[in-house]
Formats: structure tokens, sequence, C-alpha cells
């Protein structure tokens, strides 16, 4: 599209990547041999104000970072308006599932595109920068939980099924490793992990038993993350802006942000006999390293997590 408005000739794609790629979902590599498959993995596209980008049903192989314009997105009556550095289109093709939306170019927009499949190939062959995506994406992610407030913390997962069985956690009961497990697959974060990858984290975790108004942990680096597996924790930060959420079954205490291993003043306590899944942040990213199912449970998650998240945001603005 010659002479686009505004538009470079042409963006260096391994910057583009670099610095809005994923914006919010950055990579901190410095091999020069993933830059360059990263360049050779994305092409540029050009929209007029009022095109559309896809639609409803369309297929959903690639996600797209606006460069340049503005794109409005528009699906279930939410609209979202996104600038330069934004990324979209992400979750559905994560999901391999049809377009449930529509993307429409709300002023002259200039767009890099990548094939999600070309983007997990990447993130397969190289750990490091598989895991620097998620650590970014969580700490992005816990900066949204924090702005939205309490409207912010993760819904709790459903309840098993009536009757009991496979999925029923004993009440009162110390939890083996299997029940563990159960507990880890409730987590979004973790959901699309396969039993080998949850029976080997579970095997490393520990359960705790806390009483309404203990401490599960104070501020600061929290080596250990910790999941609801029955009852309810609350987290609440000091200081401005002040934030308290509560986190039931299925959640993992101060939400999927507690996976960046941030600093923060999070405090965590019981507000009901709570049976919690703790286990080391470096145990699980070491077997992530094992387990490339874990990095796209992750991934889909954290998607998923932003999207709720900034559409809180937006809903509680005036």
């Amino acid at each position: 599209m010659d002479g686009f408005a505004g538009a470079p000739a042409r963006i260096a794609r391994e910057l583009v990547l670099r610095s809005l790629l994923m914006a919010r979902l950055p990579a901190k590599s410095d091999d020069p041999r993933l830059a360059a498959r990263l360049a050779d993995a994305v092409d540029e596209l050009w929209a007029r104000a009022g095109e559309a980008i896809y639609g409803p049903g369309d297929t959903s192989e690639h996600a797209f970072v606006v460069a340049e314009g503005r794109v409005r997105l528009e699906a279930e009556g939410r609209r979202f308006a996104l600038g330069p550095g934004e990324p979209f289109g992400m979750l559905e093709a994560m999901r391999r599932q049809p377009r449930v939306g529509r993307a429409l170019a709300e002023a002259d927009a200039h767009l890099i595109r990548m094939r999600v499949d070309d983007w997990l190939e990447l993130l397969e062959d190289n750990f490091t920068y598989a895991r620097d995506t998620i650590v970014a994406a969580a700490r992005f992610a816990h900066e949204l939980m924090l702005a939205a407030g309490a409207a912010g913390a993760p819904p709790p997962a459903p309840p098993p099924p009536a009757g009991g069985g496979a999925g029923t956690l004993r009440p009162g009961a110390a939890l083996d490793d299997v029940e563990r497990a159960l507990a880890l697959r409730a987590v979004p974060a973790l959901s699309r992990a396969s039993v080998q990858a949850l029976m080997d984290l579970a095997r490393l975790a520990s359960d705790l038993s806390v009483a309404p108004g203990a401490l599960v942990f104070g501020g600061g680096r929290q080596r250990h993350l910790f999941v609801v597996a029955r009852g309810l924790v609350r987290t609440r930060r000091p200081g401005a802006p002040p934030f308290e959420a509560d986190f039931g079954p299925g959640t993992i205490v101060g939400g999927l942000g507690a996976l960046g291993g941030h600093e923060e003043r999070l405090e965590a306590r019981a507000v009901e006999p709570s049976v919690l899944v703790s286990f080391e942040r470096e145990d699980y990213f070491d077997l992530m390293e094992d387990h490339f199912d874990m990095v796209r449970s992750a991934l889909t998650a954290l998607i998923d997590e932003r999207e709720r998240l900034l559409s809180v945001e937006v809903s509680a603005a005036p």
C-alpha cells in the first residue's frame, strides 16, 4: 500500500518484536539466532480506517500487534480501542478457535502479524525466551489486577461434580499427590498441562492447612506459590493505591501475577479454614522446561486474564 499516510517504508522487524510483539509479553533474550528467527516469522500489513482485519467465524492462525494507528475490537457487546504496541487476536489462536469478535481499523493502521504456531515453536526451542515471556506477562497481569481493585480478583473454580468422584477433595484430610494434582489442575495456568506434568509438580508440592486469620505470607518477594484447594484467602496491599481481594478454590493466591515473582507489599491471610497447595516457583519453572504443555497452559491463561482485566478496567472507567 504505497503512500500510506504516516507509515514508515519498513519497520525493523527484530526491533518491533522485541519492543512490541506480545507487548506486555516481551522477550529479554539476546540470542541473535532467536532474533533472526523472530524477524523471519512476522510480516506487515496495512488497513485503512474502517477496514476489517478479521470478523466472526474467521480462522485464527495469527496474532497481531499495532505498530501505528488504532484498532477497535468488538466482541460480546464490549469494545476495546488499541494503539501502538498493543497485541490482539492471540487468545483464539492459542485455543485454535474461530474468531468470535471483529477487529476494525479505527484509523489507518500499520500492523505486525505472526502465526501463533511459529511463535510457540520459537518458545519451545528457547526456554529462556519462554520464561521471560511468562514472567513479563505475569507482572503486567499483576499491574492490571491492582488497577482493577477488588473486581480484579479471579473467579473461583466451578464446584466439583455432585456426588464426589475423582474431582472431589476429602474434607478435613491431608492431601495425597493425586488430590494435589486435582487442586493444581483447577488453576487456569495449569489446566491445560499434561497429567504427567501435574503429577510431577504435585510430588514437589506440599499442602498447608491454615486457620481463619492465619498469615499465609507477608510482604516481599515470595519463593513459593500458593494454590487454594479449599477455603478462602484474602490479600491486602497497604498504602496507595489500596487493594483487597479474595482468592478461592482454583486460584493462585495473589493472582496469576504471582508467577512473575515480583517484589510486592501484598499480605495474605485465611478468611476461613483453608487448605493450600504450596510449591516453589523455581520448581515450577524447572518442570516447565521439560513439559512445554505447561508453557502453553500458562500463556493461554495469562492472555485470557489480560483480556478479562482490561475489560474490568474499561467498564469501571466513568
